[in-house]
């Protein structure tokens, strides 16, 4: 008959544990109906033990394992009956737990599992129910070598590993966040990942988003990242979304995942995520980066009542009104620290185990070394589909208003004159002698700048006062890639200091100049 002991043996000659499996032979007193019975995949203990690696136990327990597992083969009656086709249990199964914890001020129930190890099998008897009606197939053999501590820790066992394989996670975003969210979730068996990003790899991703490589260089970063998460763990699937987050897609991506990540550095996007996520009632665990601090929080959307990004948040800023990384910086490894807390906090929702951080704003800053967690208070504000509504009609105004922020809207509100790097040098070297205005940050400025700047002010301070421009002839407008400034044209011509007509925005920036035009600069 088979019981919790002959479960065990079965997982301890899968994962290789020799000294283990040896112990509970030797406890049955050679019971030889239970050290011979096959599991649900038909294999006996012996069997999973010739495929498992073993390499590290003792030569001598080795040699009496198999010894004592092939007399119990040999001994056992019969053609040996499937494991759980022998031995129904004494009680009935637990009832499968919710796919989510009830609520935030409570521990989290974990899924069923015996108080030891010794409970667990490679077989689907132990899995909950499946809440999104993905029912999964068993674990493999090369499924429990893989996740073998996983599956020892009781809080996770194999009932655990099943929800991790029935799970479905929307990443968005491949970049600094989402590369040690992606690498971790895959590592750790999550089902099925999907990866939300329109972007390219660029050389300067390298120094912090580790799920790309040189030799992916110029690929598009959804590709990138499934063939690493690919090689990693075959066992995952994987679905590349080459498209940009936007309120046109943001409830079709959201509807089909258990858990959503936000990894991205869009504020349109991050808006337009969290209002997709509470009308279909979705988690989402929430990170961001910057310079040497970072934030993790989780919203609950699927939990009435629960906190949003918009209670921490109420409205999405303008655009350029809060630096990204690309302006700012970031310390290369800030990204793994807060991507790794925010893939741990996506398997606790999906394992249902401990306190999440919902409710709670965790701040951590790399240069003090310190963790802070903050309560997130509850604003009056619509939930639900009420909540995607106040986010549409918000889009829509900004979109009329020329805020940038608007999934439509535009960083160019005005007509503006554009310039590509090469022809403004072409131009300047015929004698075109334009005000040269540095909108960007005053560190940028020592990385790099272009001959003849006259003026450098950031474009979040362009009206401090001692702001003096020319009352006639062009003015040309440069920042890192081309977006700063044009907010900065904008600026100028809505206040009326330079006309529209005198402005050009220098495309690309001085990143495009040191590429195409003097190679010798640095880019950042």
């Amino acid at each position: 008959a088979r019981d919790d002991g002959t479960r065990a043996l079965h997982l301890a000659c899968a994962g290789g544990h020799v000294g283990s499996a040896l112990a509970i032979v030797r406890a049955r007193g050679g019971d030889a109906a239970g050290a011979g019975a096959k599991d649900k995949q038909g294999c006996t203990p012996a069997e999973h033990l010739a495929q498992a690696s073993a390499r590290n136990a003792d030569p001598a327990d080795l040699t009496e394992l198999r010894a004592l597992l092939a007399a119990a083969e040999a001994a056992t009656p019969g053609p040996p009956s499937a494991e759980a086709d022998t031995d129904p249990p004494a009680s009935p199964p637990p009832s499968p737990p919710p796919p989510v914890p009830p609520a935030r001020s409570a521990a989290v129930t974990p899924p069923p599992a015996a108080p030891s190890t010794e409970a667990a099998a490679l077989d689907e008897t132990e899995a909950p129910a499946a809440p999104n009606g993905r029912q999964p197939p068993p674990l493999t053999p090369a499924e429990g070598r893989r996740y073998s501590r996983h599956l020892l820790l009781p809080q996770v066992a194999v009932a655990g590993q099943l929800a991790l394989k029935r799970a479905r996670v929307l990443v968005v975003g491949a970049g600094g966040l989402g590369s040690p969210v992606l690498l971790y979730l895959a590592a750790a068996g999550v089902g099925e990942l999907l990866i939300a990003d329109h972007d390219e790899v660029d050389e300067s991703n390298l120094q912090r988003q580790v799920v790309h490589s040189m030799r992916t260089l110029g690929v598009a970063k959804v590709d990138s990242a499934a063939e690493a998460l690919r090689a990693l763990n075959p066992h995952v699937r994987v679905r590349p979304l080459r498209e940009r987050l936007c309120r046109n897609n943001a409830r079709r991506l959201v509807k089909g995942a258990d858990v959503v990540m936000d990894c991205t550095d869009s504020l349109t996007a991050r808006y337009a995520v969290a209002d997709a996520c509470a009308a279909e009632r979705r988690p989402l665990v929430y990170g961001a980066v910057s310079q040497f601090e970072g934030h993790v929080s989780v919203f609950r959307y699927d939990l009435p009542g629960a906190v949003g990004y918009r209670d921490l948040y109420p409205k999405c800023p303008p655009a350029g009104a809060v630096a990204n990384c690309a302006s700012a910086g970031v310390l290369g490894v800030l990204p793994a620290v807060v991507g790794s807390l925010q893939a741990t906090e996506a398997l606790k929702l999906i394992l249902q185990l401990g306190r999440t951080l919902d409710g709670s704003l965790l701040l951590y800053s790399a240069l003090d070394m310190s963790f802070v967690e903050l309560p997130i208070g509850k604003r009056d504000l619509p939930t639900g589909e009420g909540l995607w509504k106040l986010g549409a009609r918000e889009a829509a105004e900004a979109a009329e208003g020329g805020d940038g922020c608007a999934m439509g809207g535009s960083l160019e509100p005005i007509k503006t004159r554009r310039l590509p790097a090469p022809e403004a040098a072409v131009r300047m070297a015929a004698g075109w002698r334009p005000f040269v205005l540095d909108v960007r940050a005053e560190r940028e400025s020592l990385i790099s700048s272009l001959p003849g700047t006259h003026l450098r002010r950031a474009h979040d301070a362009l009206f401090r006062p001692g702001l003096l421009l020319p009352s006639e002839g062009d003015v040309l407008v440069y920042c890192r890639s081309g977006a700063r400034s044009l907010l900065a044209i904008a600026e100028l011509a809505r206040a009326g200091l330079v006309s529209a007509e005198r402005l050009v925005n220098l495309d690309g920036g001085v990143n495009a100049w040191a590429e195409l035009v003097d190679p010798t600069m640095l880019q950042y």
